[in-house]
């Protein structure tokens, strides 16, 4: 079958005087071919050159002067077109050289091609195997955020200073676990009265804690600058000692004049829950680099959450892998319920967020549930489950009734609450947050507050809440910096905004009210503390007793 294609030929332009101008190759007219191309020309390099009409019709669309100096320099024996031969004879020779120069241009472009196929691997080693620079364009990325861009721990208001504080009648009394970003980037817990008076503070430094760093942790998440991370659930122990975890990043132990007891080389994240045995239950976190045969289609890197139960001397009394924990009881299709893809079902990530363990109290009667269960939250996927300490039974799961949910809490034998972020719009959209009561057996929700206009309520992220012995209702609005208690009506009556300025609060990760022993003994600890500032021996201050 015959082909077209195009021939260069030389024609004399002539310029305004009627004098002839500098030849030029131009595209004149089209012949008939006796052959064609079976193979599409950008199959190989050499049919590129062989294929040289279309690869100056499709790839440069060349004008090259025919007698500029350089070429007249390069080709002395060229002759003088006078004839229709020459004319052929100089067509020839122009194909050549434009063949030529398409040789010499892709050759370049193909360089530069290698040059940058070459950079990106790197480059995608360096984010992989964090090989030099990673630190350094790492350390660049967190300055430039940090000088550009508001840090996620402040948020603008839009309105003047208010009272940090307010404390109305009809609030359960008791002393706060506040903790905090402060001003200055600085980590905060601290116990304050209902009026805000400071009983006990911690100044917490993750640089202090742990100077040299943590091995365990990948150098990409370690941190850089302060804060670095936030405390991210934390604990009042029987003696007065914190607990708290340095988000994804491990449990400490601080007695309450700061000293570190213990700390737990274990990335562990989220809410810390006590026992009534005394043992702490935490979330933990394991990134994996490396595929497990146990998760198909998990591609590392990706996050394997734990539950762990810790002893009050930070020792791991036990370790539960949530994927496993799926798997066994047939729900492995959590796992992969964040796939997008049409046919496949790759994941990598943090595909599950667990960010709540819980134990079923002794306080509360049994029911449906009883005191050998564990309630845990799984944000990314919609879940809370209640799952057996001893046989890892899952006996009640709930998904879909609340959006990027937190801090689900047990009330009585058959009924839980949940902090339902609801997580489906800006701060701008009006959208409100809600806690909801979910009666398990029959899978019934009902809300128990639900923010509106005249007491708004929204938390993206993050949040806690905690029913209170008189019925009443404390809020952690973690990411308005805020934290609200109201009554079974829904009127505030305290409240608490952690400002940093005039027109900015601070993260507040959460409140809790502490019952009422801990007043008598943070006041006897400050009772010693000041004894002790005076060098006199507490006994002997002390009365004798009457007989």
């Amino acid at each position: 079958m015959d082909g077209k294609r195009n021939v260069l030929a030389r024609v004399s332009d002539v310029d305004l005087h009627g004098q002839p101008t500098q030849p030029r190759c131009r595209i004149v007219h089209t012949l008939r071919s006796s052959h064609t191309y079976e193979t599409p020309w950008h199959t190989t390099f050499g049919h590129l050159c062989r294929d040289f009409d279309r690869i100056v019709l499709l790839l440069m669309r060349i004008d090259i002067p025919c007698g500029s100096p350089s070429y007249a320099e390069k080709n002395t024996d060229m002759p003088t077109p006078a004839t229709q031969s020459d004319d052929i004879r100089n067509t020839t020779i122009l194909k050549k050289r434009c063949r030529a120069s398409v040789v010499d241009r892709v050759s370049r472009v193909l360089f530069i091609v290698s040059v940058c196929g070459l950079l990106f691997a790197y480059g995608v080693g360096v984010g992989h195997y964090e090989v030099f620079p990673f630190g350094v364009i790492n350390q660049a990325k967190r300055a430039f955020f940090a000088f550009t861009k508001q840090p996620y721990y402040y948020r603008t208001v839009n309105h003047v200073q208010k009272t940090t504080l307010r404390h109305l009648e009809g609030a359960y009394g008791g002393l706060n676990l506040i903790t905090s970003v402060t001003a200055g980037k600085h980590l905060s817990a601290k116990i304050v009265d209902m009026d805000g008076k400071p009983i006990n503070d911690w100044n917490i430094d993750w640089f202090d804690i742990w100077p040299d760093g943590a091995d365990y942790v990948r150098g990409r998440d370690l941190p850089q600058t302060r804060p670095g991370t936030e405390i991210h659930g934390a604990v009042i122990m029987d003696n007065g000692d914190l607990v708290f975890n340095f988000s994804d990043l491990g449990l400490v132990r601080v007695n309450p004049a700061g000293e570190v007891v213990w700390k737990l080389r274990y990335q562990t994240h989220h809410s810390v829950s006590l026992d009534d045995d005394g043992n702490l239950w935490v979330g933990g976190l394991k990134v994996r680099e490396q595929p497990v045969p146990e998760y198909p289609n998990y591609k590392p890197p990706f996050d394997e959450f734990t539950v762990v139960k810790v002893s009050g001397n930070g020792t791991i009394l036990d370790e539960i892998s949530v994927f496993d924990l799926l798997r066994h009881n047939h729900l492995q299709g959590l796992l992969y319920l964040g796939s997008l893809a049409k046919r496949g079902t790759e994941m990598h990530g943090d595909t599950l967020h667990l960010n709540d363990v819980e134990c079923f109290p002794q306080r509360l009667a049994a029911g449906f549930f009883d005191h050998n269960d564990i309630m845990i939250s799984l944000r990314n996927v919609n879940t809370v489950l209640v799952f057996r300490k001893d046989t890892h039974e899952v006996k009640y799961i709930c998904s879909g009734m609340f959006v990027r949910q937190h801090d689900p809490d047990f009330v009585d034998g058959r009924t839980i609450s949940v902090f339902d972020n609801n997580n489906v719009g800006s701060y701008k959209s009006g959208v409100q947050s809600r806690i909801v009561m979910i009666d398990a057996p029959t899978n019934k929700l009902t809300v128990a507050f639900e923010g509106n206009t005249t007491t708004p309520f929204y938390s993206d992220i993050m949040g806690k809440h905690q029913w209170l012995p008189n019925g009443n209702l404390l809020i952690t609005e973690a990411m308005q910096g805020r934290a609200f208690e109201i009554t079974a009506k829904g009127q505030v009556v305290w409240e608490y905004i952690n400002y940093v300025a005039s027109d900015r609060v601070g993260l507040v990760t959460e409140v809790t009210r502490l019952p009422g022993r801990y007043a008598r003994l943070y006041a006897n600890l400050a009772t010693n503390r000041a004894v002790a500032s005076l060098g006199v021996d507490g006994a002997a201050m002390r009365p004798s007793a009457k007989h």
